[in-house]
């Protein structure tokens, strides 16, 4: 029998400061929602300096990546400003700065806020909308040389109580393969080891 790590390829996803290896294990990222309604900790993190040290102690913890998000997209949340979301993020970005040996990631849809969030260091964008909010996002991920991580929504959060359930909740991510068809300046950035 085959030793997996035999037949299994590794990727080297290349960042604007380092390149993860992704096959050889499973990559952590770990969740930090700044918001007030957040569905997973209920507001815990949304003060600036709990948000710092939480995410220090999830590097500790044995985090890869620290994924931050200050809009709620939970099955009934309302959209906020891209304002509102930047004055919940960027406090945490500017204490984050170079402190952590782990990549920041932001969770947003929105251009504008994903150019400020490269602009203060981090090096990947986690799209919930899969570009389908506001595609030129795309744009402001490659010009920084940033990761871009798409996931895709069922219509929008604030239809989601109303929306019947997905009929195959087990199907794979489109994040696999939507950035060759959405981002192809993103997905250059992930190489095969072969």
């Amino acid at each position: 029998m085959r030793n997996w790590k035999q037949v299994r390829k590794l990727f080297y996803w290349k960042l604007q400061r380092r390149e993860i290896k992704l096959g050889e294990r499973t990559v952590l990222m770990a969740v930090l929602n700044v918001t007030p309604d957040s569905f997973s900790d209920g507001g815990k993190y949304a003060d600036p300096d709990r948000a710092f040290a939480r995410a220090i102690e999830l590097e500790e913890q044995g985090a890869d990546i620290v994924d931050i998000g200050a809009e709620s997209t939970r099955p009934g949340s309302a959209r906020i400003s891209a304002a509102e979301e930047m004055r919940r993020l960027i406090p945490v970005l500017k204490r984050l700065k170079d402190r952590l040996s782990i990549p920041v990631s932001v969770d947003t849809y929105k251009a504008e806020v994903a150019e400020r969030a490269l602009e203060l260091g981090v090096e990947i964008i986690n799209d919930p909308s899969g570009l389908t909010f506001e595609p030129q996002l795309a744009r402001a991920v490659s010009n920084h040389d940033a990761g871009l991580v798409l996931n895709h929504m069922r219509g929008l959060p604030e239809t989601w109580r109303s929306s019947a359930p997905c009929p195959t909740p087990w199907a794979p991510s489109p994040a696999i393969w939507m950035p060759r068809l959405a981002a192809p300046a993103a997905w250059a950035s992930i190489r095969p080891s072969w």
